[in-house]
């Protein structure tokens, strides 16, 4: 199996031979980015879970892809079916920050879709949490926004 460093290792000696532009080896720095923020926030999502599962949830499915969006982590404590987007980030601002209100909206609407495929939940009260993983500590933050009119 090829790591990702030796993929690294031969691009890099490729365009030290070819003498190539320098974007390539950005692009390859960009995608090791994206590689690792991959990484982080599945690593982010597993400690949600299992600090989830300590404080009484049931979970119900992670990563919960649909046609219209997708859900980090769906849980059920009680009467309550809490929709939880998970975010890593280096300080509390940055992860308050980095949820705008389109992916509120996508996560919105793949709630729906995941109560029209569980017909059993619907009675249950809806809730959208937020899960901040910082650096030593996370943050649970409940009832942070609710269902807009027309979605």
């Amino acid at each position: 199996m090829i790591s990702l460093q030796d993929i690294l290792q031969q691009n890099v000696s490729r365009e030290t031979k070819s003498n190539r532009s320098y974007a390539s080896c950005k692009h390859t720095s960009k995608a090791r980015r994206k590689i690792q923020a991959e990484c982080k926030g599945r690593w982010a999502e597993r400690i949600s879970r299992i600090l989830l599962r300590f404080k009484g949830y049931q979970i119900l499915a992670t990563r919960y892809k649909t046609p219209v969006g997708e859900i980090d982590i769906i849980a059920k404590r009680r009467k309550i079916l809490a929709i939880i987007e998970v975010k890593a980030r280096s300080t509390h601002a940055l992860a308050l920050e980095s949820l705008r209100m389109a992916q509120q909206q996508r996560i919105q609407r793949a709630a729906t879709w995941f109560l029209s495929k569980n017909p059993k939940l619907a009675g249950l009260q809806i809730r959208f949490d937020i899960i901040l993983v910082l650096p030593l500590r996370w943050n649970h933050l409940q009832n942070m926004w609710f269902i807009q009119n027309g979605d």
